[in-house]
């Protein structure tokens, strides 16, 4: 089985957090980083979320190109928990035909609440809105995603 390209997307603390933890499953490969603070930009990834080595992934500002030239399986969306302020980085990534493992706490509120959000990951069949469980790496829970809960035992 081939490792499922992850692109990070926010490297604050939690995003920091979440991507060492994926960079030490041998299950996941991050192929992008993404941030818009300039001090993390143009930065080795492994350096910004406090590795010991390189990982030879550079952290851009332009999340389109990003997504564009990385081909993730997965996003691991960490920016903001205002949905309102994160919908249009959850399009680009749902244009980008990539699934998504997000921090914004607002995702867990009711349907009823957020129906235009729903109803636009429903009209990308081969998308959805997966979540994460506590394990040892995060371990994505989501139709699309099924296959990769391996990393569970990394």
């Amino acid at each position: 089985m081939s490792a499922v390209r992850i692109v990070h997307m926010g490297l604050g603390p939690i995003g920091q957090a979440v991507a060492r933890q994926v960079a030490q499953c041998r299950a996941f490969k991050i192929v992008g980083a993404i941030d818009v603070d300039p001090a993390k930009a143009g930065r080795d990834v492994g350096l910004v979320i406090g590795l010991a080595r390189r990982l030879g992934i550079t952290v851009q500002e332009n999340a389109a190109a990003t997504l564009r030239s990385a081909k993730p399986d997965i996003v691991v969306h960490c920016t903001s928990s205002s949905l309102a302020r994160v919908m249009p980085e959850l399009e680009a990534i749902l244009a980008a035909k990539s699934a998504i493992v997000s921090t914004t706490e607002e995702l867990v509120y009711p349907y009823h609440a957020h129906r235009r959000q729903a109803t636009g990951a429903r009209r990308r069949p081969s998308t959805d809105w997966p979540g994460v469980r506590e394990s040892r790496c995060p371990e994505p829970v989501s139709t699309r995603a099924w296959r990769w809960t391996g990393c569970r035992y990394c």
